[in-house]
C-alpha cells in the first residue's frame, strides 16, 4: 500500500495591510483636494481597514 501523499503547507497569509496604507493616503490625498484632510484620513483609514478585514475572512476561509 502507498504511503498517503503530504500536502505541502501555504506558506504565508494574504496581505491586507497594503490596502490600510493605500486607505490612509488617498484619504488624506481626497480630504487635501476637499479642504478637509483630516476628516479624509479617517473615512481611508476605515476604508482600508475595511478592505483589510475583507482579505483577512477571504485568507481564514481558503484554509
Amino acid at each position: 500500500m502507498a504511503p498517503p501523499i503530504n500536502r505541502p503547507r501555504r506558506s504565508g497569509s494574504l496581505a491586507g495591510g497594503f490596502f490600510i496604507a493605500l486607505g490612509v493616503i488617498g484619504g488624506v490625498v481626497t480630504g487635501t483636494i476637499y479642504g478637509q484632510p483630516t476628516i479624509g484620513m479617517l473615512v481611508g483609514t476605515a476604508i482600508g481597514f475595511g478592505l483589510a478585514l475583507l482579505i483577512w475572512l477571504v485568507d481564514l476561509l481558503r484554509r
